[in-house]
């Protein structure tokens, strides 16, 4: 008889794995109607049964889990928020007795990131990091896999790997709706518009960039002007858009795709311009700051809360899911959430 698996029980009550996972491990976050509808196809299909004589059972433990949790926490206000998010999460989505084993990026480099997972924390099977899209770091990440354990990679956009889950939002579509956004808010006058390049070697710059350039093409008979890339190197950041704004007057866009955006925004802020229309990401500290202040037109954002959950329902899945990418959350000054 053919192995029922934890995608057939979902696929039967047509619901996601992670939510078959929910009910298994009796967790909170589901409707009494879909526990029950879930119930009745474990039931039916003889999910956690054996297969055959001498099989061992498919049903998920709820033992305590040790989850390594690798993010720039020092470096970067961003990972500061969704560590936050997932030590607030974990209570919820993790068996008892769960913690995360934290390690503290000092950067983004690549030989930080290998260096990161190839040490591993002791007794942990389960991996949740943000990282470069580099060959390297995909290297580092199979051979993590290949030893049977569960990786889930954390906002910047990523190479399908298989058994690999990546929880965040479509930097295409980001880059597009930025660029959408730009469109309407610079006005018909043709204005120019500049973006600023960031490291091209996180895959999440390339999806933006060309996302961006593609909408505003549709748009707007503008040519995106790039700015130049500060390699995310706060110092190189903050100089070049401040040389940037001190040369070019009038009315200007300015697309900002992450990484450095403090120093970026810091730049905006000593200018104190009023003529610029300045879009970011991530709803940090900074930016929040910014946008009360004018000095950020508009902020695309993660919803840090959310990408907690499916992050930790995906690292803690008994078999591997391929979550959705996550909605993209728009903030202005006028729909700021209260602190």
């Amino acid at each position: 008889m053919k192995k029922v698996r934890l995608r057939d029980v979902a696929k039967a009550a047509g619901v996601s794995p992670a939510t078959v996972d929910r009910v298994i491990n009796h967790r909170p976050g589901v409707r009494p109607e879909t526990v029950r509808r879930v119930e009745a196809e474990i039931d039916r299909l003889g999910y956690g049964r054996p297969a055959a004589a001498g099989a061992t059972k498919a049903m998920p433990t709820a033992e305590p889990q040790v989850i390594e949790v690798l993010l720039p926490i020092g470096v970067s206000f961003f990972a500061q928020a969704i560590l936050a998010a997932l030590q607030a999460e974990l209570g919820r989505a993790a068996p008892a007795g769960s913690r995360l084993a934290v390690t503290d990026l000092p950067s983004l480099e690549t030989e930080a990131i290998i260096r990161a997972l190839d040490d591993g924390s002791q007794g942990a099977g389960r991996v949740i990091l943000m990282g470069l899209d580099s060959p390297e770091v995909r290297d580092a990440i199979l051979r993590r896999r290949d030893r049977g354990q569960r990786i889930v990679t954390l906002a910047s956009s990523a190479v399908p790997l298989q058994g690999v889950a990546h929880v965040g939002i479509d930097d295409f579509a980001a880059g597009r709706t930025a660029g959408a956004l730009m469109a309407r808010m610079i006005g018909p006058d043709p204005a120019p518009v500049h973006m600023l390049m960031g490291d091209l070697r996180a895959r999440l710059y390339v999806e933006r960039r060309a996302g961006f350039e593609q909408s505003m093409a549709m748009a707007r008979a503008v040519e995106v002007r790039r700015l130049g890339s500060g390699r995310d190197d706060p110092d190189r950041v903050h100089d070049l858009v401040a040389e940037f704004l001190s040369t070019t007057p009038g009315r200007i866009g300015l697309y900002i795709p992450g990484g450095a955006n403090v120093a970026a925004v810091r730049a905006l802020s000593e200018a104190d311009r009023r003529d610029i229309v300045a879009i970011g990401h991530e709803l940090t500290p900074a930016n929040r700051a910014a946008l009360l202040a004018g000095h950020l037109t508009a902020v695309l954002a993660h919803d840090v809360d959310l990408l907690a959950r499916r992050a930790l329902e995906a690292v803690l899945a008994p078999e591997p899911i391929t979550p959705l990418p996550l909605p993209i959350r728009i903030w202005l000054r006028e729909n700021l959430p209260a602190e």
